[in-house]
C-alpha cells in the first residue's frame, strides 16, 4: 500500500470519529448545542420534550462511525469491510457533495458578511477536505485494495 493513500484514509477516518464524538456531545448537551451547530428546528422539538432529536443525533454518529471504520479498513488497520472499495467511494462522495454547499455559503458571506456564521462555511469546507481525503486516499491505494479483494474473493 502506498503510504500516501494511507496516511489520507486515516486522517479521513480521524475526522469521521471526531464527527462521532461531537454528535454525541450534542446530544448530551442538548437545546444549545443544536441551536449553535445550526439545528434550531432540532432544539425546538428537544426543548418541548422529546428525544426525537438525541435519537436522530446518535443515529447520525453511528453512520459516521462506520464511516470511520471504512477508512480504518482502507487503511490497512483493521479487517477488510465488505465492498471496501465502493464504499470509500461513496463515503467520499458524500462528505464532497456534503462539502460542495461551501461555493454558495462563500458567495453569500462575500456579498453580506453577517448572513451566516463563518461556522457554517467552516463545517462545510472540513466537509468537502474529508470526501477529497477518502477519495484520494482510495484512489493511491487502488492496486493494495484491488490485490486484496482479490486474494479474498
Amino acid at each position: 500500500m502506498k503510504a500516501q493513500g494511507r496516511v489520507l484514509l486515516l486522517i479521513a477516518a480521524s475526522v469521521s470519529f471526531f464527527v462521532v464524538v461531537l454528535h454525541v456531545v450534542i446530544a448530551i448537551i442538548g437545546p444549545s448545542a443544536y441551536t449553535f451547530f445550526g439545528g434550531e428546528r432540532l432544539a425546538r422539538i428537544a426543548l418541548s420534550g422529546s428525544f426525537a432529536p438525541v435519537i436522530q443525533t446518535l443515529f447520525l454518529a453511528a453512520i459516521h462511525a462506520l464511516f470511520g471504520l471504512y477508512g480504518l479498513s482502507g487503511a490497512g488497520i483493521i479487517r477488510r469491510l465488505p465492498l471496501l472499495t465502493l464504499g470509500l467511494f461513496a463515503i467520499g462522495g458524500m462528505y464532497a457533495f456534503r462539502g460542495l454547499s461551501a461555493i454558495p455559503q462563500a458567495l453569500q458571506i462575500l456579498q453580506d458578511p453577517d448572513s451566516l456564521p463563518f461556522r457554517v462555511l467552516f463545517y462545510s469546507l472540513v466537509s468537502l477536505a474529508t470526501g477529497c481525503a477518502y477519495i484520494a486516499g482510495t484512489v493511491k491505494s487502488w492496486g493494495w485494495l484491488q490485490r486484496d479483494e482479490e486474494m479474498n474473493a
